[in-house]
């Protein structure tokens, strides 16, 4: 498409707006002027095609066959007939007369143009003069060419008695010529339609604007049977008349204006004639100045506002052109963008399918195609509900919508798949992105089962963990007892069984005589207290044992009913939970030197898994009796803390760990409970991770804080405190 650019369009308007307004208000060629030469020329060629077509019908009727016997056989009544025909429905003649060979009167049209009548007295006026000696008419019988000629004269002889007027004349005359041109049979004259040339002198915007336009001769005389007659006076002088007139111009020549008295005066010639009087006819036409200015002040406004319009119109035209450049581009812009966005949507590893309202398959990727089994294309114009095997499709008029279902394949197998729809914003249908699960569903399924094994090893492994602490204890413990029999007075007092055995027979004189059979009764009662000593020692470490081996059954059952999900929620005393690690772990921290700081709060006892909080407190025991090994056993204290912490409506229970050991470097401080993570070198890595986990199990959290190497850490593990248990259980130390 060719499209003008706008400065070449701007350029155009300026030099056609330019040259409007140089036409238009300045010059004889526009304006008020231009338009008088118009009128001029226009009315000139109105009054010669109305002449023309006159002079045409008085040689039709010249030239009739009918008219030679008519006037050679004096026939009145057909001449008068003939006359009339040519008359009727004619608006440029308004008189026809037929002459015979010697110039004498034959017949007149009797009716008018209109069909009215004309007044008989008007006829018998003509038909009682004589015209036998009219010159026009005897030049028509004396003139060997046979040319009809046009006349215009001032005093006419012929009109006066027909229409009671003066002699203001325009008449055509045509010889009738005798059969094989044996001579004039006659002549036909006819005269213009004054009323119709006052007519066409009237209909225009110039006469309508106050001017005037007149006929005159090349004599001067006017075309107006007032001005003719004398009843009116002459709107112009001889002498203003004469400046436009070119009695010598022929016909068509240019006008003629001159600028007199404060009136614009053109003349015009219409036609040239060598008839005997009258000479050629003339348009002449008459303007104020007034209006002549006005005219070309008005015509300047037009120009302006032509000019301003074209201004205007190369202004809204550039602004189309670059509204429809920015629109072109816009367009090519799209057209790149939807191509470029089809090019993706085909060649995307998701697969995209469109639908329209009906839920006919509109669009789908090389993806959707290729996990439908379906060659590329096909899948074009099929039933979106083809493809569900049991579900029915999703609506497509929801905003978003995501759901796992079952799909059909080209081949009639199944499988799993999770579609997203959503409306498009037109509303003409929605778009299906659907994504194979069978493969995510295998490895989800291989997954879970390596999980299980995980949890399984992981779940093993904390149990050997803490298995592994009691078992330190229960060693120790188990030690302990095996040294004390090792040096118990046992044996000592079974010797001293011997001696009274031996001396039965005399053992009073022994235990009393003898010197050493008197010391024996002090001996026994020695021994007494010392076995009882021992066996309160041993009843202690075996009570260590049976707590131990307890534990160590509670955790091992505890590995056993994971898989069940259950736990034992009892009513526990946080002070009582804390002796009981310490018990656990007590002979390992007495053997280290370790002093043993408690901080224990009054409160009521917290529902709580017993054993799981007493496996986190001995992890954590242990770990901090580790923790300070590098230092001095004089040196080696350790913190426990059961208090309460209220933040709002929310009420938990913290017990707190806390040791002036090696301390945590801040990089570790968000890695320390990761399983596997440890800084031992004989460590594992699962203690804390274990901790952790049977915190989080119980609905509370297990935190370190420290301020870095060297400094010491803190452990503190929170557990939420039911409002009942703290409206209803005792208080307790």
């Amino acid at each position: 498409m060719m499209v003008v650019p706008p400065t070449l369009f701007f350029a155009l308007a300026i030099v056609a707006a330019g040259s409007l307004v140089w036409g238009t208000a300045s010059g004889d060629a526009g304006g008020p002027v231009g338009h008088m030469h118009d009128v001029a020329g226009e009315l000139s060629s109105n009054i010669k095609g109305m002449a023309a077509q006159g002079l045409a019908k008085t040689n039709a009727l010249a030239l009739d066959p009918r008219l030679p016997g008519v006037i050679a056989a004096g026939d009145r009544g057909a001449a008068e007939l003939l006359a009339n025909d040519l008359l009727r429905g004619s608006l440029e003649l308004d008189i026809v007369a037929i002459f015979d060979a010697e110039g004498a009167l034959l017949a007149i049209n009797t009716i008018g143009h209109d069909g009215v009548p004309v007044p008989a007295e008007g006829v018998q006026k003509i038909y009682a003069a004589d015209f036998s000696q009219r010159g026009v008419i005897q030049g028509c019988l004396r003139d060997v060419t046979s040319k009809s000629r046009m006349e215009f004269q001032m005093q006419c002889d012929f009109t006066p008695p027909y229409f009671g007027s003066s002699g203001l004349s325009v008449a055509f005359s045509a010889p009738v010529s005798m059969a094989g041109d044996a001579g004039r049979a006659g002549v036909v004259s006819t005269r213009l339609n004054f009323t119709r040339v006052s007519t066409l002198l009237g209909e225009n915007a110039f006469v309508r604007a106050g001017n005037a336009v007149f006929l005159v001769s090349d004599s001067g005389g006017f075309f107006d049977e007032n001005i003719n007659s004398g009843h009116t006076p002459a709107p112009l002088t001889a002498d203003q008349v004469g400046a436009t007139l070119r009695r010598d111009a022929p016909e068509g020549a240019g006008n003629i204006m001159v600028r007199r008295d404060n009136m614009v005066l053109m003349g015009r010639r219409v036609a040239a004639t060598s008839a005997i009087d009258g000479g050629g006819i003339n348009v002449l036409l008459r303007a104020s100045e007034d209006w002549v200015r006005g005219e070309e002040m008005r015509s300047k406004r037009l120009a302006a506002g032509a000019l301003l319009g074209s201004l205007l119109a190369a202004g809204v035209w550039c602004l189309y052109l670059a509204a429809r450049s920015k629109q072109h581009r816009a367009q090519s812009a799209l057209t790149a963008e939807r191509a470029r966005t089809s090019l993706i949507l085909e060649n995307l590893g998701e697969s995209v399918l469109s639908a329209d309202t009906t839920g006919r398959v509109g669009f789908a990727n090389l993806a959707a195609c290729r996990v439908l089994g379906f060659e590329p294309g096909s899948l074009i114009g099929r039933e979106l509900k083809d493809l569900f095997a049991e579900d029915a499709p999703p609506s497509l008029d929801a905003p978003w919508r995501t759901e796992q279902t079952t799909l059909r394949r080209h081949d009639g197998s199944l499988f799993q798949a999770r579609i997203t729809c959503t409306v498009l914003p037109d509303g003409a249908g929605g778009v299906v992105a659907l994504n194979d699960l069978t493969e995510k569903l295998e490895t989800d399924r291989k997954l879970l089962e390596a999980t299980r094994q995980a949890g399984m090893a992981e779940v093993a492994t904390g149990v050997l963990h803490n298995v592994g602490n009691v078992l330190n204890s229960v060693n120790v413990a188990a030690c302990v007892v095996a040294a004390k029999l090792k040096h118990s007075e046992i044996p000592n007092l079974v010797r001293a069984g011997d001696m009274m055995n031996e001396h039965r027979a005399d053992l009073q004189q022994y235990l009393c005589g003898d010197e050493r059979g008197k010391h024996l009764p002090d001996y026994l009662i020695e021994v007494a207290r010392a076995l009882g000593s021992e066996q309160k020692s041993m009843i202690e470490e075996l009570e260590a044992v049976t707590k131990g081996i307890e534990h160590v059954k509670h955790v091992v059952n505890l590995q056993q009913e994971h898989a069940k999900k259950s736990t034992v929620i009892e009513l526990v005393k946080p002070s009582e939970v804390m002796e009981s690690a310490i018990q656990l772990q007590l002979d390992s921290l007495n053997r280290h030197g370790v002093g043993i700081e408690r901080r224990f709060e009054p409160m009521p006892p917290v529902t709580a898994d017993k054993h799981l909080v007493l496996q986190i407190l001995v992890n954590l025991i242990a770990n901090a009796r580790q923790a300070m090994n590098d230092l001095d056993p004089g040196l080696r204290k350790l913190v426990l803390v059961a208090r309460s912490d209220h933040d709002g409506d929310v009420s938990n229970l913290c017990l707190e760990v806390i040791d002036n050991g090696v301390g945590i470097p801040a990089e570790n401080l968000g890695r320390i409970f990761g399983q596997g993570f440890t800084t031992k070198k004989d460590g594992h890595g699962f203690g804390l991770h274990s901790a952790a986990n049977a915190a989080a199990q119980m609905g509370g959290s297990l935190k370190a804080t420290s301020d870095g190497p060297g400094t010491g850490s803190r452990f503190i593990l929170t557990l939420p405190i039911s409002p009942r248990t703290m409206a209803h259980a005792p208080a307790g130390r």
